[in-house]
């Protein structure tokens, strides 16, 4: 069995989209939680963050340069068979990403156009379980 790190994984090739979501933490008193996060831009960083810290959660972005998530997120799952990811997207009607899913790759999709309060709240949310539970 593989040990978990206390560690979210977000996976988007956005650096502005990620210093948002941070802000969005700190903006919501979660501040001292952004240390658990790590962020990814690309597959390839992303495959080498997750064999390294085995995260609680990976949030996924769809689109993403090179290979889309749904490909890394189907490489993911070659690592550990029961990675908890969820897909980023600005598309929540994606077809690909949705067949995905129905693959039990992916756990769902969030819809990136709510905004960053709700990735924080959500990463502010399984961060406190974690801390509750172990």
């Amino acid at each position: 069995m593989v040990e978990r790190s206390n560690k979210i994984l977000v996976v988007d090739d956005n650096s502005a989209y990620q210093r948002l979501v941070l802000e969005s933490m700190k903006d919501h008193g979660d501040g001292s939680l952004t240390n658990h996060i790590l962020f990814a831009e690309n597959g390839e960083e992303a495959l080498k963050l997750y064999a390294e810290y085995y995260p609680i959660l990976t949030l996924m972005d769809v689109k993403i340069p090179k290979r889309d998530g749904t490909e890394i997120a189907m490489d993911i799952r070659k690592i550990d068979a029961n990675a908890s990811i969820m897909f980023l997207t600005n598309f929540p009607k994606d077809p690909k990403a949705m067949e995905t899913v129905a693959k039990h790759v992916a756990m769902g999709s969030i819809d990136k156009n709510y905004g960053t309060d709700l990735i924080a709240t959500v990463i502010g949310f399984v961060i406190k379980i974690v801390r509750i539970a172990g």
